[in-house]
Order: C-alpha cells, then structure tokens, then sequence
C-alpha cells in the first residue's frame, strides 16, 4: 500500500513538471505542426495529380507509324564529274555569205586519240547538234562533229581514207551501244553524220536520254575517244528556235 502511494506521488509530481516545461514550448510545436500540415496536404495534392495521369495514360493508344525509306542509287560514275559542264550555247552556221539562219547547240568534251604514231594524245571536241530544213521541205536533225588536236588545228582533214567515212560508236548509261556513219563535210569543216527526221536522230536521242555518254570514233587505224557530258542538252536543243 505505501509504495503504491509513492508511486502516485511521484507521477503527480512528474505531471506538473512536465506540464511546466510543455508550457514553454506550445507555440513552436504548434507552429511546426502546422507546416507538417501543410506540407502533407501538398503531398496528397501531387498524389492526386499523379494518379490522374496515370489514369490519362492508361486510357492513350500509342500509335506507331512506319514510314518506308527510299533509299536513292546514284548510278552515275565519275565520268559525269570528269567530263567537262557545257552550256549548250547556241550558234548560227557561217558561209561565205555571212551567217545563215541555220543554228545549231554547241557543246565540248576531251579525250584521246590514237594513231599508229602517237599514244593517247589530248583531243579536244565540238559537238555541233543542228536542225534545218531540208530541200525537200523537211525539218531535219544532224550532229556535227569537230575533232581538234595540238591546240585549236582542226584534223577532220587528216581522216586517211579516200572515202572520208568513218564509223561512229555511242556507249550509254546503262551500257549499250549503237553505231553511226559519219561522213566528212566537202568544206572540211568538220564531220556530220547523215541527216534524220526531226526527233529521229539516234545521237541527239542518246544525249536527250542520258547524263554522259562515250564516243569511240574510228577510221583505219586512227581512233578517237571521249566523254560528253549531255546534262541540259534536252532543255536547250527542245527550246526555241528549233521551231521551224
């Protein structure tokens, strides 16, 4: 019974110790329990948040569109690139009258040529793409074909066969090949191939059909080469003032 009572004593006295010390410091916990408040109504307010958007989410179809790639081949070699660009001027054939109303699409390449003396030697070439008409009325179509070495001398003159025909073989693109008949002009000017309906010509064709294009000229044993560069010749050779 007496410790009973002393133990009730003691706690009475703790209790009135202890309400002394709380007293002290009931505004700071009040203060603190406020901001733990506040900080946990911000956590429920982002906790709603989240769950709203995981529910937006859930609810979304992603949609994943496949868009087909081209892949792009360039078939062109590096002649395209070594062969010299043209302009495709345009020029009006000259005679011992003056200029005439015939013209004709200027272009130039470089190459070799070989004979029985001389090894792959410089070429220069102008390529002469006309159309006129005929004396029968018809509008036809012709490539001339000059062939200069050492300098500006023309050598069209030097064609060693009494007939002055020549054969004139046109590699494409993709390879294949046609040859022509080219013929010395009387004035020696330079070497035309036969005339051909208008849009017939197999060469003006070829330099409307592709980028580049090989040319192997051959007579006896003389031989020339080169690589025109045909890009924009449709375009000028199709423009006015070919509409005659």
């Amino acid at each position: 019974m007496k410790k009973r009572f002393l133990t009730v004593i003691l706690m009475t006295v703790l209790c009135f110790t202890g309400c002394g010390a709380s007293d002290k410091t009931n505004d700071d916990i009040g203060q603190l329990q406020e901001e733990m408040e506040a900080i946990q109504s911000e956590i429920e307010q982002l906790q709603s948040e989240k769950s709203e958007l995981q529910a937006e989410l859930s609810q979304q179809t992603t949609t994943v569109t496949t868009v087909p790639v081209t892949t792009v081949t360039t078939t062109e070699t590096s002649k395209v690139i070594d062969a010299p660009a043209n302009d495709w001027e345009l020029e009006y054939l000259e005679s011992m009258w003056g200029p005439s109303e015939t013209c004709y699409r200027v272009g130039y390449a470089e190459g070799t040529y070989n004979t029985s003396k001389i090894k792959d030697g410089y070429l220069k070439v102008k390529m002469e793409c006309m159309r006129n008409r005929s004396y029968d009325n018809t509008i036809k179509d012709s490539v001339g074909i000059c062939l200069y070495i050492d300098g500006d001398r023309l050598i069209v003159n030097e064609f060693a066969d009494p007939a002055n025909v020549f054969d004139i073989t046109v590699t494409e693109e993709d390879g294949s090949s046609f040859t022509i008949e080219g013929r010395k002009t009387i004035s020696g000017a330079y070497a035309i191939t036969s005339y051909e309906p208008k849009n017939k010509h197999p060469i003006i064709n070829a330099m409307k059909n592709n980028d580049v294009l090989e040319f192997h000229i051959s007579q006896g044993k003389t031989t020339y080469d080169y690589v025109i560069n045909c890009i924009g010749f449709e375009e000028a050779f199709d423009s006015s003032p070919w509409d005659i």
